[in-house]
């Protein structure tokens, strides 16, 4: 049996003779182990490097009395097992290309290991990258070289452990996330009653990885559990010395999983207090409460006791009580923790999903509905009451009017709120419905852009938003981002696309990062990307057939100054300019959303017509009622009566209202068909001392 101390090349043929396998089985069923400690590296990938380094620090601490050391590894060069020894790693098996993303893989180890190396307790390390559970991204052992992963929100993670826990015929002790962002309640309850502790960190970890030689250099098979989860804990301060930003933490499974039963009873008290009262929905996130509730970026993770104590301690008695109860079920769930830097402080070793928002919930609860913690706990209710509280409904803005401008058209309305609670207001226009933003405030974000063709909405939960049919948005200076180089942002878009470009030097060129297509019906989609250099300007094209949004919140530069605050204007009169009104004849509604997430009603129509003299409908093809607007050159007498394509009489249209335009009369009617009247074409003929005209309409149920 060959000593190696490097991963062999995948040109080597590894020949392990049937008689050394069955020495190695007959040896560990005779005289067994007390720990078996199993490895499983998917360090195909960029890790693939750190994976050796690591094995060499695995051998300072093997050849230990009653220990032993398996690892399987998935790299580049292949997928090994080996059994680590100190003077080097003893080559147990060759699988070839392997799939360190596949739930069979993982379990096909575990399963192996425990039937070949029995003992009578099991560790298991699951040595990778790591994202934790969020919208965009739910998972640990990445495989590049195939794009797969264990998710976690499809339950991969929790098979793969079942089916080692079954084999082994005992739950496992330790399971070690020696990966970022793992220490999760949303994790870590996928591994209930298949494990007693779990060790990892709520936020990035370095890429050293947990200093295994550091922990565990004075262990043996008589070493518990709850020894090794301590020191290997504590072992990871050495980052602090070394300028990490890192958490560590041992939870104690069972005890997590009764914190997380008690916090369902909590639903129900909260849904019944207006918590909207006391605490806004968008003040959990970092930029609203840095100092009290640890955000681990970027995945909307969120110290779930800090933040369960920040929502306590601003409602009132009964529930305040009940919800500081479970922040401290949750505290005592774990074992020991460790904080390097100071980023971290305030948090106290398991973290949970908070969305950003209603966009960021809606998109993710369907996924987050199958893990097991959202049965267990009912955070997603939780969730549900604070994001979407609605107490009061906001006031419906008045008097909407549109005034032709020499740069086009411009609606104005007062707010019917005071200006200081208005979040957003929402413009509609009838013949397109296009949806719209304005920014009642302004914002010190606008200031490092160059933009053509987008509305900019800062929004209190820290995304912001970008609309467009079609523009291009340019960062006026070179970004710094962090060692990571990554860029991520929400789009939501219909027959269009969307193209991600980073240059270091502009006036050089440009490096297209991505394109995204949309077609059909509107299609939300996540887009993330790499940039080549780590300081670059960045440059999103954006372009739909019809209307677009783009939501962008993990790039730092659009949040630059978070020590400035808006100055709100109390005696600011809102209003919405358009750069032309060609082609959009028809009426404009507004409405108001708060920073407590209360939506208006639509105000009253407002409608402009830039022509006169002709006819125009809309909706055109209708479902259930079509306006029909006329701005005579003079004044006359009208009448609308509707006829079918054979010529004749339906029905008349009634006059709705008579308005001002521009200093003109004008007229607009309506049709609200018969439930008798069946679907098809039909025409309206206008009849007044001016002439005959006549308008084709498409009726459709």
């Amino acid at each position: 049996m060959g000593i190696k101390n490097k991963l062999p090349s995948p040109r080597v043929d590894i020949i392990i003779s049937f008689g050394a396998l069955f020495l190695l089985f007959f040896e560990n069923i005779c005289f067994g182990s007390q720990w078996t400690m199993m490895f499983y590296m998917a360090a195909d990938n960029d890790l693939s490097g750190q994976a050796q380094i690591d094995i060499k620090e695995l051998q300072k601490i093997s050849g230990q009395p009653g220990v032993d050391i398996i690892v399987q590894i998935d790299s580049p060069s292949g997928a090994f097992r080996y059994k680590v020894l100190p003077q080097g790693t003893s080559i147990l098996a060759s699988l070839g290309q392997s799939n360190s993303g596949s739930p069979d893989a993982l379990a096909d180890f575990g399963s192996w290991a425990v039937k070949t190396y029995p003992a009578q307790k099991y560790l298991l390390a699951l040595w990778d990258h790591g994202s934790g559970w969020s919208k965009y991204s739910k998972y640990v052992g990445y495989d590049q070289h195939l794009n797969d992963y264990l998710n976690v929100a499809g339950g991969e993670l929790r098979s793969a452990v079942a089916e080692i826990s079954s084999a082994a015929g005992q739950p496992l002790e330790i399971i070690v996330f020696d990966a970022c962002l793992m220490q999760m309640a949303e994790v870590l309850m996928e591994l209930e009653g298949m494990c007693r502790y779990a060790v990892g960190s709520e936020a990035p970890f370095p890429v050293e990885g947990m200093p295994y030689d550091q922990a565990w250099k004075k262990i043996d098979g008589n070493t518990p559990a709850e020894s090794l989860v301590v020191r290997l804990v504590n072992s990871c301060s050495v980052y602090d010395n070394l300028g990490y930003q890192v958490t560590c933490s041992a939870v104690d499974i069972k005890r997590l999983s009764a914190a997380s039963q008690n916090l369902k009873s909590l639903a129900g008290p909260l849904k019944r207090l207006p918590v909207s009262a006391f605490i806004s929905s968008s003040a959990i996130p970092d930029s609203a409460v840095p100092d009290s509730v640890s955000c681990f970026f970027s995945w909307y993770s969120y110290d779930l006791s800090t933040m369960l104590d920040f929502i306590g301690n601003r409602i009132p008695d009964p529930e305040k009580t009940l919800v500081l109860d479970a922040s401290r079920q949750f505290k005592n769930s774990v074992l020991i923790q460790s904080i390097s830097g100071n980023d971290y402080q305030n948090a106290s070793g398991v973290a949970a999903w908070y969305p950003k928002g209603k966009n960021n919930f809606e998109s993710g609860i369907e996924s987050y509905n199958n893990l097991k913690w959202t049965g267990l706990s009912g955070w997603d209710k939780i969730l549900d009451q604070l994001i979407f509280q609605k107490d009061i409904t906001a006031p419906v803005p008045q008097k909407v009017k549109m005034n032709q401008t020499a740069m086009g058209g411009r609606l104005a309305w007062e707010t019917g709120y005071e200006p200081s609670g208005i979040e957003l207001y929402q413009v509609r226009h009838s013949k397109a419905l296009i949806i719209d933003f304005f920014d009642q405030a302004g914002t010190s974000d606008t200031s490092n852009w160059t933009r053509t063709g987008f509305v900019i909405i800062p929004k209190a939960d820290g995304d912001t938003a970008y609309y467009s049919i079609s523009g291009q948005m340019t960062s006026k200076k070179a970004i710094q981002f962090d060692s990571s180089g990554n860029i991520g942002f929400d789009t939501e878009g219909i027959n269009g696309f969307v193209v991600l470009e980073s240059s270091s030097d502009s006036s050089t060129g440009w490096d297209t990062l991505g394109i995204w297509n949309y077609f059909g019906e509107a299609q939300n989609k996540y887009c993330s990307s790499k940039i080549k250099n780590t300081t670059a300007n960045i440059r999103i094209s954006w372009n739909t057939s019809h209307s677009g949004w783009l939501y962008i919140d993990d790039i730092k530069v659009c949040h630059p100054d978070f020590d400035k605050t808006v100055k709100i204007n109390n005696t600011f009169v809102p209003s919405f300019t358009l750069s032309s009104l060609s082609g959009l004849n028809g009426f404009y509604q507004i409405r108001v959303i708060d920073s407590l997430k209360n939506i208006s009603s639509w105000s009253k129509e407002t409608f402009y017509r830039s022509d006169t003299d002709i006819l125009r409908a809309w909706p055109n093809p209708f479902k259930r009622n079509i306006y029909i607007s006329f701005l005579p050159s003079k004044e006359s007498v009208t009448e609308v009566k509707i006829f079918n394509i054979l010529g004749q009489y339906v029905d008349r249209m009634s006059l709705l209202e008579k308005g001002n335009n521009n200093g003109k009369e004008e007229r607009l009617y309506l049709w609200e068909p018969k439930v008798s009247i069946a679907e098809g074409v039909y025409i309206a003929r206008l009849d007044s001392n001016t002439g005959i005209r006549l308008v084709k309409m498409i009726f459709i149920r």
